[in-house]
């Protein structure tokens, strides 16, 4: 009942979703790129804030993911940030997957020392960086086999650095 959740999506994205899902107490959606960071101001600044920034981020050229997450962490008083970000070698990799061409999509932004995004953006302070690969969420749901190859490549640096989940905090 404290929470209050804001979705900001593509408006067409919203749209659908309108559609699809019912209105809920406390929950806003915001028609807009997270880029045009105009949705902000619709945003009260009272209390702490959690961003969720899955599946999103490698979209992003890094002069806007900074842009926002600068703005963000000035806005809020406090709070945590949580997303996924792929490696550079990831992201050059990825522009070679057809899956990838066929929308249209292209991600740009890798993420290579999440340690960095603390210079680029003052108020943020790194608290996690897990791997995808060696996830206890992830490794548990494979099978034998698979959970002991996931073991194996786990131990390469290179696999470890490809996708990682990020969570800091301001």
């Amino acid at each position: 009942a404290t929470v209050r959740w804001f979705d900001i999506d593509y408006p067409e994205v919203i749209e659908l979703r309108k559609r699809l899902y019912p209105e809920r107490h406390d929950y806003t959606l915001i028609g807009s790129s997270v880029t045009d960071l105009r949705w902000l101001e619709g945003i009260p600044a009272d209390g702490p804030v959690l961003v969720v920034a899955e599946g999103l981020v490698y979209y992003l050229p890094e002069n806007e993911g900074i842009a926002l997450f600068r703005h963000i962490t000035e806005k809020f008083p406090h709070g945590e940030m949580i997303f996924d970000a792929f490696s550079s070698l990831l992201v050059r990799l990825s522009s070679m997957l057809a899956t990838i061409r066929v929308t249209g999509a292209s991600m740009v932004w890798g993420i290579d020392d999440p340690r960095e995004l603390e210079k680029q953006v003052p108020r943020l302070h790194l608290e996690a960086a897990v791997p995808f690969m060696v996830m206890p969420e992830v490794v548990s749901r494979l099978s034998p086999g698979k959970k002991k190859l996931s073991g194996i490549l786990g131990r390469f640096k290179f696999n470890r650095r490809m996708v990682i989940h990020l969570r800091y905090r301001f």
